[in-house]
């Protein structure tokens, strides 16, 4: 939660900013901020590598946040990245710094970690594996 409110005063750092923020993203932020899913992104943890290769892994818990926030707001996999990379607001309410979210392929490398299976994350899309 410290991260999501010094992220969200550095981005909106005017109060003309601040309001809008208010207005138009108050319930999203109340909705995903007091969600903990350490206890998840702990037990997801040991599908990461040991030993990753390139950059470091993206938090569980954050990954996980971006999915509850696609599926929210009805957006496959690409529109959520795209959201995320274009609405500030999104990256920094699932743990990210806007700039330096994750990619469409980093999401479906995260997803055998629910189970060995992909997913498919699209609005109307059958889940059956």
């Amino acid at each position: 939660m410290t991260f999501v409110s010094d992220q969200l005063r550095k981005e909106f750092d005017t109060p003309e900013a601040m309001l809008f923020l208010q207005h138009f993203y108050r319930d999203l932020i109340f909705w995903i901020t007091p969600i903990d899913l350490s206890a998840t992104a702990s037990l997801m943890r040991s599908a990461y590598s040991s030993n990753p290769r390139g950059r470091k892994p993206h938090d569980p818990a954050d990954m996980l946040r971006c999915m509850l926030l696609f599926t929210k707001l009805g957006l496959s996999v690409d529109d959520g990245v795209v959201a995320l990379r274009t609405t500030p607001v999104y990256a920094i309410v699932c743990g990210f710094k806007p700039g330096e979210t994750p990619g469409v392929g980093t999401f479906y490398d995260f997803f055998p970690g629910f189970g060995g299976h992909p997913l498919r994350i699209r609005p109307g899309a059958s889940n059956a594996a």
